[in-house]
């Protein structure tokens, strides 16, 4: 009777977290698919890529930088191989490729823009093909090109209504996509050694020192 009770209580618990997780899976994707509409409300204020992208960075950073310090009290201290990796994943995941994704944000719509992004498992999976050699079943095939065929019909309309900003824009979304995918790959090792809340938090601070201090680089040259 007690052993019954346990695997009830069990499947009820295993039940509450995968209903959780969803809810905040779920949850996580409304609100990453509201930047997009939220940098082109700040285009309209005649604002440019760079500064959108520092004042998102500068309003994140404090946060981050408490849970990093958080983490690096209780942890032991990173390797500096691992420094120099965090480093590189900070450049290129969230500085690089948000900076890419802002700029492309300035000729394409939103909606496009988060299509295009939604590509960036397909760019993981096919690196993991030739970097990592990892073989690719069927039907994973078939949904890639499932997945491309109906981005580039997408694409494709937009870019008869809009011109050629569609595919200077679809293009840097795309770049973005592509490092973003690299970020996803290189950090897959790194995250079981350094754990998931302190590489993110360490990463975005160097996402965020990088992004606020190119924008008082670049204002210096402005006219």
């Amino acid at each position: 009777m007690q052993s019954t009770s346990s695997t009830d209580h069990s499947v009820i618990s295993a039940r509450r977290l995968f209903l959780t997780g969803l809810a905040l899976a779920i949850t996580g994707s409304i609100l990453f698919s509201a930047k997009g509409v939220v940098v082109k409300l700040h285009y309209r204020q005649q604002v440019d890529a760079m500064t959108v992208l520092a004042l998102r960075m500068l309003c994140s950073l404090p946060f981050f930088a408490a849970i990093a310090w958080f983490q690096m009290r209780r942890l032991p201290v990173l390797s500096s191989h691992d420094r120099w990796r965090i480093i590189l994943l900070g450049l290129i995941g969230y500085y690089l490729s948000s900076y890419l994704d802002f700029i492309g944000l300035m000729y394409i719509s939103a909606g496009l823009e988060r299509l295009i992004l939604f590509l960036t498992p397909s760019f993981v999976l096919l690196m993991s093909v030739f970097l990592l050699k990892k073989r690719v079943s069927r039907t994973e095939w078939l949904a890639l090109a499932i997945c491309y065929g109906g981005t580039v019909l997408v694409f494709l309309h937009d870019a008869r209504h809009s011109g050629s900003d569609v595919w200077l824009g679809g293009a840097f979304v795309l770049g973005s996509a592509v490092f973003y995918g690299m970020y996803l790959l290189f950090s897959g090792e790194l995250v079981q050694r350094v754990g998931t809340v302190r590489l993110v938090a360490y990463v975005m601070c160097v996402s965020a020192v990088a992004s606020v201090g190119q924008f008082f680089c670049c204002d210096q040259y402005r006219p």
